[in-house]
């Protein structure tokens, strides 16, 4: 996948501060908004991506982390 920098829309630059790395979005800019995991659902899995330490270009890089099996018994909160 090909990326400017900084990538625009329509001329105008876009916000983004990481890189997804490997995986089905490889190389898709987005901007993290402070988290240490991203998951997206894609075509009904779910994907994640980590946080590393590492850089390129200035922008942070996610590492994709494999496929997440939701959890299919979500929490029940204690009547009271």
């Amino acid at each position: 996948m090909t990326c400017g920098f900084p990538p625009a829309r329509d001329g105008y630059p876009i916000r983004v501060d990481a890189i997804l790395v490997g995986g089905p979005r490889d190389g898709t800019f987005f901007d993290p908004e402070d988290a240490a995991i991203v998951e997206l659902d894609i075509d009904g899995v779910r994907h994640r991506y980590v946080l590393t330490d590492q850089e390129r270009h200035g922008h942070q890089l996610y590492a994709y982390d494999g496929t997440v099996t939701p959890n299919p018994h979500p929490a029940v909160p204690n009547p009271p």
